[in-house]
């Protein structure tokens, strides 16, 4: 686990819904609420919205396969299920924390390997954060 349990906050933004569309729904967040030094890679983390706190697999850094080089923050919540308006999370005030690295930055050749990857990794998420 990481040493510090420091609490960030960010509004959620609207992306460009490839997630939703190709690999796994992420809510999109300011990555300048994080610190620059901080390691780039995947993490397990609490999120919490509307005083519901959910599992979430979280990604800081640049979408590589994307042939993006700045930085993002988005994050899959585990065990949410959108109501009947999907949008309805969008402009929503988030607290997250970071509870465990999981890896660092990788690069993909195809959207199929990104999402291959992202299935390992909510695995290792559930695990660090011991869900079902």
């Amino acid at each position: 686990m990481l040493q510090k349990a420091q609490v960030y906050q960010s509004t959620v933004r609207h992306g460009d819904q490839i997630g939703s569309r190709f690999v796994y729904p992420t809510i999109n967040l300011d990555p300048l609420v994080l610190p620059q030094t901080l390691k780039r890679g995947v993490y397990a983390s609490l999120v919490t919205i509307a005083g519901r706190t959910y599992a979430g697999a979280l990604y800081f850094g640049p979408r590589v396969v994307k042939k993006e080089k700045y930085d993002v923050l988005e994050i899959y919540l585990l065990n949410f299920t959108a109501g009947s308006n999907e949008f309805e999370l969008y402009d929503q005030s988030v607290e997250f924390s970071l509870k465990k690295f999981i890896r660092g930055v990788l690069d993909f050749a195809h959207l199929a390997d990104l999402r291959e990857q992202i299935s390992k990794d909510i695995l290792l998420v559930k695990e660090a954060l011991n869900e079902k």
